[in-house]
């Protein structure tokens, strides 16, 4: 055991050191925020080390507000939370009820800087049919206060496959209708949708204002950025309606962990890289956006 805590604070003491491409400053340094959201595969106390728990939140770190998906039991959060500490960071948690049933049960969390972003009011799970439904919870960061959909899409959807992840999407495009319709109309949609932005799914969405997801694809058919580490898939993104979140200052980003933190220790083919961050990580990556805190809140 003793050994063990040795290898993991020398870790702690080189990733720490180390320049991490995420970590940058402007003028508007402290007041912004970076708002990510990040499928994290099986993410259970029994599926990952200290080590591993360690790596991710080192990437999470870079972040003010997190929306987690796949999470599967309230242990891992808290160890998460620990080594955040550990890397001298402070984040609140808040862990939906189990959202769906059978294969398709999970939880849903956000993470956010405690020192930078709060709570608002009461949090809850989305009612309608979907698989999972979704969780809503509302926080605020200086004069910016915003309510956050995150969703992880069914991909198999009851043997419906991607015509069920449409009728998802057209919950979820009813869902946040019927929210917009109250006085907040910052409302972020964030998470893993199972499709890409240029499916027919989102049409409707973006007739709502001017809703548009940060990450899009260059051409209608085929999309050339990826948010899988196997990079097959735009999956992850965030929408909102750009009319009414001033705030974003256009600025965003998928974190390529895979590429960026892990190295090929033994001269194989990029195909084991993946796989190994892939386990160790995610086979997703993270993606995120940066919102302004000091203007004025119109709604």
């Amino acid at each position: 055991m003793k050994n063990r805590r040795s290898v993991i604070l020398f870790v702690i003491i080189s990733l720490t050191c180390l320049a991490s491409p995420l970590l940058t400053s402007n003028a508007w340094a402290n007041q912004t925020i970076k708002i990510a959201t990040w499928n994290i595969r099986d993410l259970s106390t029994n599926s990952r080390s200290d080590f591993e728990l360690l790596q991710i939140s080192y990437i999470l770190q870079n972040y003010d507000f997190i929306a987690i998906q796949e999470v599967n039991d309230q242990e891992v959060i808290l160890r998460l939370v620990y080594w955040l500490k550990v890397l001298d960071n402070s984040y609140g948690s808040l862990v939906s009820p189990p959202s769906g049933t059978g294969s398709e049960r999970e939880q849903y969390t956000f993470l956010y800087r405690k020192k930078s972003i709060k709570r608002l009011g009461s949090s809850k799970l989305a009612e309608g049919d979907f698989a999972r439904p979704p969780f809503i919870a509302s926080f605020k960061a200086g004069n910016f206060d915003f309510t956050v959909i995150s969703i992880h899409v069914c991909f198999g959807c009851n043997g419906l496959g991607e015509e069920g992840r449409r009728l998802e999407i057209q919950r979820l495009t009813s869902l946040y209708s019927n929210l917009r319709s109250g006085q907040e109309k910052d409302i972020l949609q964030m998470g893993d949708f199972n499709l890409e932005p240029n499916d027919d799914a989102f049409v409707n969405l973006q007739t709502i204002g001017s809703t548009r997801p940060i990450l899009s694809c260059e051409t209608n058919e085929q999309c050339t950025q990826f948010t899988t580490t196997r990079e097959t898939n735009l999956f992850d993104n965030i929408w909102f309606d750009r009319s009414h979140v001033n705030e974003y200052v256009n600025e965003e980003g998928i974190f390529d962990f895979d590429e960026e933190l892990f190295e090929d220790p033994s001269g194989y083919s990029g195909d084991y890289r993946e796989r190994y961050a892939r386990l160790a990580v995610s086979d997703h990556r993270p993606i995120w956006a940066k919102f302004r805190t000091d203007l004025i809140d119109d709604d």
